[in-house]
Protein backbone atom coordinates (compact mmCIF):
# COMPACT_ATOMS: atom_id res chain seq x y z
CA UNK A 1 0.00 0.00 0.00
CA UNK A 2 2.81 2.35 1.16
CA UNK A 3 4.60 1.91 -2.27
CA UNK A 4 0.85 2.62 -4.44
CA UNK A 5 0.96 5.78 -2.27
CA UNK A 6 4.66 6.48 -3.32
CA UNK A 7 3.57 6.04 -6.65
CA UNK A 8 0.26 8.03 -6.99
CA UNK A 9 1.91 11.34 -5.01
CA UNK A 10 3.88 12.55 -8.27
CA UNK A 11 1.19 12.24 -10.36
CA UNK A 12 -1.32 13.92 -7.81
CA UNK A 13 1.12 16.90 -7.62
CA UNK A 14 1.35 17.53 -11.10
CA UNK A 15 -2.41 17.56 -11.64
CA UNK A 16 -2.60 20.12 -8.79
CA UNK A 17 -0.13 22.47 -11.01
CA UNK A 18 -1.89 24.76 -13.99
CA UNK A 19 -1.58 23.19 -17.45
CA UNK A 20 1.69 25.09 -19.82
CA UNK A 21 0.85 25.39 -22.97
CA UNK A 22 2.11 27.48 -26.03
CA UNK A 23 0.18 30.57 -27.20
CA UNK A 24 -2.23 30.63 -29.99
CA UNK A 25 -0.26 32.11 -33.42
CA UNK A 26 -3.35 33.92 -34.20
CA UNK A 27 -1.40 37.25 -33.69
CA UNK A 28 1.63 35.52 -35.39
CA UNK A 29 -0.45 34.71 -38.17
CA UNK A 30 -3.34 37.09 -38.58
CA UNK A 31 -1.07 40.38 -37.71
CA UNK A 32 -4.10 40.68 -35.43
CA UNK A 33 -6.75 41.42 -37.89
CA UNK A 34 -10.45 40.19 -36.20
CA UNK A 35 -10.26 36.04 -35.62
CA UNK A 36 -11.39 34.42 -38.80
CA UNK A 37 -14.03 31.97 -38.53
CA UNK A 38 -13.18 30.19 -42.43
CA UNK A 39 -9.86 29.62 -44.48
CA UNK A 40 -9.65 28.99 -47.74
CA UNK A 41 -6.85 28.53 -50.06
CA UNK A 42 -6.26 28.49 -53.67
CA UNK A 43 -2.69 27.32 -55.73
CA UNK A 44 -1.54 27.64 -59.05
CA UNK A 45 1.07 25.09 -60.08
CA UNK A 46 3.33 24.42 -62.30
CA UNK A 47 4.48 20.92 -61.66
CA UNK A 48 7.11 18.23 -63.55
CA UNK A 49 5.91 14.50 -62.59
CA UNK A 50 8.83 12.18 -63.09
CA UNK A 51 9.06 8.67 -62.59
CA UNK A 52 11.86 5.90 -62.44
CA UNK A 53 12.22 2.69 -64.54
CA UNK A 54 10.67 3.60 -67.66
CA UNK A 55 13.61 3.61 -69.51
CA UNK A 56 12.44 2.20 -73.14
CA UNK A 57 15.05 1.34 -75.33
CA UNK A 58 19.24 1.09 -75.30
CA UNK A 59 20.41 2.75 -78.19
CA UNK A 60 23.74 0.43 -79.42
CA UNK A 61 26.44 2.03 -81.96
CA UNK A 62 29.07 -0.82 -81.47
CA UNK A 63 29.10 -3.65 -84.59
CA UNK A 64 28.57 -7.45 -84.58
CA UNK A 65 28.26 -8.87 -81.34
CA UNK A 66 29.89 -5.98 -78.97
CA UNK A 67 27.90 -3.41 -77.00
CA UNK A 68 28.36 0.33 -76.97
CA UNK A 69 25.20 1.67 -75.74
CA UNK A 70 23.19 4.26 -74.15
CA UNK A 71 19.97 4.43 -71.95
CA UNK A 72 16.72 6.48 -74.05
CA UNK A 73 14.07 7.55 -71.19
CA UNK A 74 11.06 9.69 -71.36
CA UNK A 75 11.12 13.18 -71.41
CA UNK A 76 8.79 14.42 -68.77
CA UNK A 77 6.70 17.94 -69.52
CA UNK A 78 6.14 20.62 -67.19
CA UNK A 79 2.82 21.03 -66.99
CA UNK A 80 -0.17 23.50 -65.25
CA UNK A 81 -2.29 22.53 -62.18
CA UNK A 82 -4.45 23.68 -59.48
CA UNK A 83 -5.02 22.42 -55.67
CA UNK A 84 -8.08 24.32 -53.34
CA UNK A 85 -8.58 23.44 -49.78
CA UNK A 86 -11.59 24.74 -47.50
CA UNK A 87 -11.46 24.56 -43.68
CA UNK A 88 -12.44 25.75 -40.24
CA UNK A 89 -10.96 27.68 -37.55
CA UNK A 90 -12.61 25.61 -34.33
CA UNK A 91 -14.07 27.89 -31.65
CA UNK A 92 -12.19 25.36 -28.98
CA UNK A 93 -8.75 26.12 -28.45
CA UNK A 94 -7.74 27.40 -31.84
CA UNK A 95 -7.95 24.16 -33.83
CA UNK A 96 -8.34 24.50 -37.38
CA UNK A 97 -9.70 21.40 -39.37
CA UNK A 98 -9.45 21.14 -43.30
CA UNK A 99 -9.43 19.19 -46.49
CA UNK A 100 -7.30 19.87 -49.27
CA UNK A 101 -7.98 18.77 -52.46
CA UNK A 102 -4.96 17.87 -55.38
CA UNK A 103 -5.32 16.76 -59.00
CA UNK A 104 -2.53 16.93 -61.86
CA UNK A 105 -2.10 15.54 -64.75
CA UNK A 106 0.95 14.44 -66.43
CA UNK A 107 2.51 13.29 -68.99
CA UNK A 108 5.70 12.90 -71.26
CA UNK A 109 6.37 13.67 -75.12
CA UNK A 110 5.69 11.39 -77.52
CA UNK A 111 8.99 10.27 -77.67
CA UNK A 112 10.38 9.00 -80.72
CA UNK A 113 13.99 7.40 -81.01
CA UNK A 114 15.35 6.09 -84.46
CA UNK A 115 18.62 4.31 -85.55
CA UNK A 116 19.77 4.24 -89.24
CA UNK A 117 20.18 0.52 -89.72
CA UNK A 118 22.53 0.19 -92.71
CA UNK A 119 23.39 -2.90 -94.65
CA UNK A 120 24.31 -5.65 -94.25
CA UNK A 121 22.06 -5.82 -91.25
CA UNK A 122 23.70 -8.41 -88.81
CA UNK A 123 22.56 -9.97 -85.45
CA UNK A 124 23.73 -8.57 -82.23
CA UNK A 125 25.07 -5.58 -83.65
CA UNK A 126 23.67 -1.76 -84.16
CA UNK A 127 20.79 -0.31 -83.41
CA UNK A 128 17.77 -0.05 -80.43
CA UNK A 129 17.83 -2.91 -78.28
CA UNK A 130 13.88 -2.85 -76.74
CA UNK A 131 13.82 -3.22 -72.68
CA UNK A 132 10.20 -4.23 -72.61
CA UNK A 133 9.37 -6.66 -74.53
CA UNK A 134 8.91 -10.15 -73.42
CA UNK A 135 12.16 -12.88 -73.29
CA UNK A 136 10.42 -14.98 -75.70
CA UNK A 137 8.72 -12.89 -77.73
CA UNK A 138 10.26 -13.33 -81.88
CA UNK A 139 10.04 -17.19 -81.34
CA UNK A 140 12.72 -16.52 -78.55
CA UNK A 141 15.26 -14.74 -80.72
CA UNK A 142 15.24 -11.27 -78.49
CA UNK A 143 18.57 -11.22 -78.28
CA UNK A 144 19.62 -10.73 -81.90
CA UNK A 145 16.85 -8.12 -82.77
CA UNK A 146 17.85 -4.52 -83.61
CA UNK A 147 14.94 -1.69 -84.01
CA UNK A 148 15.08 1.10 -86.07
CA UNK A 149 12.22 3.02 -84.35
CA UNK A 150 11.07 3.10 -80.86
CA UNK A 151 8.15 5.32 -79.45
CA UNK A 152 7.49 6.03 -76.21
CA UNK A 153 4.08 7.33 -74.63
CA UNK A 154 3.85 8.00 -70.81
CA UNK A 155 0.27 9.74 -68.91
CA UNK A 156 0.01 10.55 -65.17
CA UNK A 157 -3.44 10.81 -63.08
CA UNK A 158 -2.97 12.25 -59.90
CA UNK A 159 -5.40 12.97 -57.00
CA UNK A 160 -4.94 13.67 -53.57
CA UNK A 161 -7.60 14.36 -51.16
CA UNK A 162 -5.92 15.38 -47.68
CA UNK A 163 -7.71 16.21 -44.24
CA UNK A 164 -6.20 17.84 -41.38
CA UNK A 165 -6.53 19.00 -37.85
CA UNK A 166 -3.80 20.91 -36.32
CA UNK A 167 -3.23 24.11 -34.11
CA UNK A 168 -0.90 27.12 -34.59
CA UNK A 169 1.65 27.74 -31.98
CA UNK A 170 3.68 30.94 -31.34
CA UNK A 171 6.94 29.75 -30.36
CA UNK A 172 8.57 33.57 -30.28
CA UNK A 173 7.37 36.64 -31.82
CA UNK A 174 9.30 35.66 -34.62
CA UNK A 175 8.52 32.16 -35.37
CA UNK A 176 5.12 30.38 -35.08
CA UNK A 177 5.11 26.72 -35.74
CA UNK A 178 1.75 24.51 -37.20
CA UNK A 179 2.08 21.07 -36.01
CA UNK A 180 -0.92 18.52 -37.65
CA UNK A 181 -1.94 15.40 -38.10
CA UNK A 182 -4.54 13.50 -40.69
CA UNK A 183 -5.43 11.27 -43.27
CA UNK A 184 -4.31 11.04 -46.85
CA UNK A 185 -6.03 9.54 -49.96
CA UNK A 186 -4.33 9.31 -53.04
CA UNK A 187 -5.85 7.75 -56.69
CA UNK A 188 -2.76 7.65 -58.85
CA UNK A 189 -3.28 6.08 -62.53
CA UNK A 190 -0.70 5.48 -64.87
CA UNK A 191 -1.05 4.55 -68.93
CA UNK A 192 2.67 3.32 -70.41
CA UNK A 193 2.63 1.99 -74.25
CA UNK A 194 5.71 1.26 -76.29
CA UNK A 195 5.48 1.14 -80.28
CA UNK A 196 8.99 -0.80 -81.45
CA UNK A 197 9.07 -0.90 -85.30
CA UNK A 198 11.57 -2.07 -88.40
CA UNK A 199 13.52 -4.83 -86.84
CA UNK A 200 15.72 -6.73 -88.38
CA UNK A 201 17.45 -10.13 -86.75
CA UNK A 202 18.80 -13.49 -87.32
CA UNK A 203 15.05 -15.14 -87.87
CA UNK A 204 12.72 -12.48 -88.84
CA UNK A 205 12.37 -9.50 -90.68
CA UNK A 206 11.03 -5.95 -90.73
CA UNK A 207 7.94 -6.43 -88.30
CA UNK A 208 6.79 -4.08 -85.55
CA UNK A 209 5.29 -5.02 -81.61
CA UNK A 210 3.23 -3.19 -79.19
CA UNK A 211 3.27 -3.12 -75.38
CA UNK A 212 0.75 -1.29 -73.30
CA UNK A 213 0.66 -1.03 -69.61
CA UNK A 214 -1.68 0.44 -67.10
CA UNK A 215 -1.34 1.16 -62.96
CA UNK A 216 -3.73 2.00 -61.12
CA UNK A 217 -3.12 2.17 -57.36
CA UNK A 218 -5.71 3.76 -54.57
CA UNK A 219 -4.66 4.02 -51.01
CA UNK A 220 -5.07 5.63 -47.19
CA UNK A 221 -3.29 6.35 -44.37
CA UNK A 222 -2.20 8.26 -41.83
CA UNK A 223 -0.39 11.92 -42.49
CA UNK A 224 1.70 13.50 -39.55
CA UNK A 225 3.34 16.88 -40.94
CA UNK A 226 4.16 20.35 -39.25
CA UNK A 227 4.70 24.01 -40.76
CA UNK A 228 7.20 26.81 -39.84
CA UNK A 229 6.52 30.55 -40.31
CA UNK A 230 9.61 33.37 -39.58
CA UNK A 231 8.56 36.36 -39.50
CA UNK A 232 10.61 38.89 -40.97
CA UNK A 233 8.03 41.93 -40.72
CA UNK A 234 4.20 42.34 -39.89
CA UNK A 235 4.00 41.79 -43.66
CA UNK A 236 6.65 39.12 -44.92
CA UNK A 237 7.84 35.66 -43.46
CA UNK A 238 9.74 33.05 -44.66
CA UNK A 239 7.86 29.39 -44.26
CA UNK A 240 8.52 25.60 -44.51
CA UNK A 241 6.52 22.96 -44.67
CA UNK A 242 7.21 18.91 -44.72
CA UNK A 243 4.88 15.80 -44.28
CA UNK A 244 4.74 12.20 -44.19
CA UNK A 245 2.59 9.70 -44.66
CA UNK A 246 2.38 5.73 -44.83
CA UNK A 247 -0.68 4.54 -47.07
CA UNK A 248 -2.02 1.38 -47.04
CA UNK A 249 -2.48 0.77 -51.30
CA UNK A 250 -3.95 -1.40 -53.67
CA UNK A 251 -2.37 -2.03 -56.81
CA UNK A 252 -3.77 -2.96 -60.11
CA UNK A 253 -1.40 -3.42 -63.30
CA UNK A 254 -2.46 -4.73 -66.56
CA UNK A 255 -0.17 -5.62 -69.60
CA UNK A 256 -0.58 -6.53 -72.88
CA UNK A 257 1.93 -7.56 -75.69
CA UNK A 258 1.49 -8.07 -79.35
CA UNK A 259 3.97 -9.33 -81.50
CA UNK A 260 3.63 -8.49 -85.41
CA UNK A 261 6.63 -10.03 -85.75
CA UNK A 262 4.41 -13.55 -87.11
CA UNK A 263 1.83 -14.59 -89.23
CA UNK A 264 -0.42 -15.24 -85.63
CA UNK A 265 0.08 -11.88 -84.71
CA UNK A 266 1.00 -13.68 -81.13
CA UNK A 267 -0.69 -11.68 -78.50
CA UNK A 268 0.19 -11.76 -74.48
CA UNK A 269 -1.69 -10.41 -71.89
CA UNK A 270 -1.25 -10.31 -68.06
CA UNK A 271 -2.68 -8.46 -65.05
CA UNK A 272 -1.97 -8.29 -60.80
CA UNK A 273 -3.42 -7.02 -57.80
CA UNK A 274 -2.49 -6.60 -54.12
CA UNK A 275 -2.16 -4.99 -51.48
CA UNK A 276 1.38 -3.23 -49.86
CA UNK A 277 2.13 -0.41 -48.02
CA UNK A 278 4.05 2.41 -50.13
CA UNK A 279 5.21 5.46 -47.76
CA UNK A 280 5.55 9.28 -49.45
CA UNK A 281 7.38 12.29 -48.35
CA UNK A 282 6.31 16.30 -49.02
CA UNK A 283 8.22 19.12 -48.79
CA UNK A 284 7.89 22.93 -49.37
CA UNK A 285 10.09 26.53 -48.71
CA UNK A 286 9.30 29.57 -49.93
CA UNK A 287 8.26 33.67 -49.07
CA UNK A 288 5.04 34.80 -47.79
CA UNK A 289 3.07 37.96 -48.01
CA UNK A 290 -0.18 38.41 -44.75
CA UNK A 291 -2.37 41.51 -45.51
CA UNK A 292 -5.53 42.49 -43.18
CA UNK A 293 -8.04 44.18 -46.01
CA UNK A 294 -11.97 44.75 -44.90
CA UNK A 295 -14.37 42.15 -44.83
CA UNK A 296 -11.87 39.18 -46.13
CA UNK A 297 -9.87 39.98 -42.65
CA UNK A 298 -7.20 38.20 -44.01
CA UNK A 299 -5.54 37.77 -47.47
CA UNK A 300 -1.75 35.73 -47.47
CA UNK A 301 -0.38 35.01 -50.38
CA UNK A 302 3.02 33.07 -50.96
CA UNK A 303 5.51 31.51 -53.83
CA UNK A 304 7.09 28.41 -52.59
CA UNK A 305 9.15 25.78 -54.31
CA UNK A 306 7.72 22.43 -53.41
CA UNK A 307 8.25 18.52 -53.87
CA UNK A 308 6.29 15.10 -53.12
CA UNK A 309 8.36 11.99 -53.55
CA UNK A 310 6.57 8.95 -54.19
CA UNK A 311 8.60 5.41 -52.85
CA UNK A 312 8.28 2.20 -55.36
CA UNK A 313 5.07 3.78 -57.39
CA UNK A 314 5.98 2.26 -60.38
CA UNK A 315 4.87 -1.00 -60.36
CA UNK A 316 4.04 -1.42 -63.68
CA UNK A 317 5.32 -5.73 -64.77
CA UNK A 318 8.63 -5.56 -66.62
CA UNK A 319 9.87 -9.34 -67.82
CA UNK A 320 13.36 -9.49 -67.31
CA UNK A 321 16.02 -12.93 -68.44
CA UNK A 322 19.56 -13.48 -69.21
CA UNK A 323 19.08 -13.03 -72.33
CA UNK A 324 18.47 -9.39 -72.38
CA UNK A 325 19.97 -5.84 -71.92
CA UNK A 326 16.05 -5.11 -69.98
CA UNK A 327 17.94 -6.76 -67.07
CA UNK A 328 20.22 -4.09 -65.93
CA UNK A 329 17.46 -1.48 -65.75
CA UNK A 330 15.67 -0.52 -62.30
CA UNK A 331 12.55 -2.80 -62.86
CA UNK A 332 10.71 -0.50 -59.83
CA UNK A 333 11.10 3.32 -59.66
CA UNK A 334 10.15 6.05 -57.29
CA UNK A 335 7.69 8.94 -58.47
CA UNK A 336 8.20 12.98 -58.03
CA UNK A 337 6.26 15.58 -58.33
CA UNK A 338 7.89 19.04 -57.83
CA UNK A 339 7.97 22.47 -59.08
CA UNK A 340 6.37 26.00 -58.17
CA UNK A 341 3.35 27.14 -56.20
CA UNK A 342 1.32 30.51 -56.29
CA UNK A 343 -0.95 30.80 -52.80
CA UNK A 344 -3.62 32.49 -52.58
CA UNK A 345 -5.15 32.37 -48.22
CA UNK A 346 -8.57 33.94 -47.62
CA UNK A 347 -9.15 33.92 -43.59
CA UNK A 348 -12.84 35.34 -42.88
Amino acid sequence: MKKIFLFLLPLFLLAEQECIVLPSASPCQFNNCPKPLLYTDLDLLYWQAKEEGLEYAISNTANNNNLDASVISPEFEWRFAFRFALGFHLPYDDWDLGIQVTHFDAKSKNDNSSYNLTPPLVSSGQGLIPVWTHPGAFSGDLINVRWQIADSKWKLNYNIIDTKLGRNFCVSPALSVNPYFGIKNAIIHQNFSLHYKFANGATIGPAATDVALKSFSHGVGPLLGFDTKWHASCMWSFFTKFSFSLLHTHFTSERVENDLSTNNNDRAELNEKYWTYKPEVEGAIGINCDICSGKMQHIGISVAYEAQYWFKQNQMIRFIDANIDGKTRNTLGDLLLHGLSVNFRFDF
